[in-house]
């Protein structure tokens, strides 16, 4: 099991200044025509804009690829309410324009839910999507269901994508960016000695229970000069 934690600082990120940012550096242009550097950093800025939106994005690889940034994607939409209760897991649906639910894309109940079809039911607020995520996990917190906008959009909307541009092109900050990912760029990067990628694969070998593998990757990234691989060794030491 992997388990990716995003965190976001209070206040946000400004999207108008990254929509400035990636205006003034001409970032989308240089990353459509190839340039690693430029799709690492805009990688980098959507990845930040997406983790701190209110709203939930689906990166849909049968849409085509916008010719231009659409920043307009993470404008703030009203978060709606359950008008029912007892449910508990994770939920996609679609609904209607008075908020009636009215197809089930995907579902996660809980054993504990009481609510097991969700079409029908009604959510309540301001619907500004057509669909919607509803999310509430008992291993998490028992808040109340909330349910956020998930938007469609082109996959040359999201961070990761650009990632996988710039590491194919040659950028060896993405191609460990993408090695927390992709367990191809991690072996890629092991075949080629990385210090980094070394260290923290064996740190995940040892804690997965393969501790003589893991300290055998960690004592080579030592021997690459990797700091950090040095603290490492100490905690399992």
């Amino acid at each position: 099991m992997k388990v990716q934690l995003s965190y976001s600082l209070s206040g946000g990120v400004k999207v108008s200044a990254v929509e400035e940012t990636v205006a003034e550096h001409n970032l989308w242009e240089y990353s459509v025509a190839g340039s690693p550097q430029h799709q690492l950093a805009l990688g980098m800025l959507l990845s930040l804009v997406e983790i701190q939106s209110g709203n939930g994005f689906w990166y849909n690889p049968d849409l085509p690829l916008t010719p231009t940034a659409d920043f307009s994607i993470y404008d703030k939409r009203a978060e709606l309410r359950p008008d029912f209760d007892g449910f508990w897991g994770y939920a996609v649906v679609r609904v209607a324009g008075d908020g009636t639910i009215t197809e089930q894309i995907k579902t996660d109940f809980e054993p504990r839910s009481e609510v097991t079809n969700l079409v029908g039911l009604k959510l309540k607020g301001k619907v500004e999507a057509d669909v919607y995520r509803l999310h509430r996990r008992s291993d998490i917190s028992p808040r109340e269901v909330m349910a956020i906008p998930s938007i469609e959009v082109s996959r040359s909307m999201s961070g990761k994508y650009w990632w996988q541009q710039a590491a194919k092109n040659g950028s060896k900050d993405a191609q460990r960016i993408m090695a927390a990912h992709d367990e191809q760029w991690e072996n890629y990067l092991l075949s080629q000695n990385d210090g980094e990628v070394m260290a923290w694969t064996g740190t995940r070998l040892i804690l997965e229970g393969q501790r003589e593998r893991g300290l055998q990757l960690i004592e080579q990234a030592i021997a690459k000069h990797y700091k950090p691989a040095t603290e490492l060794k100490k905690q399992f030491m």
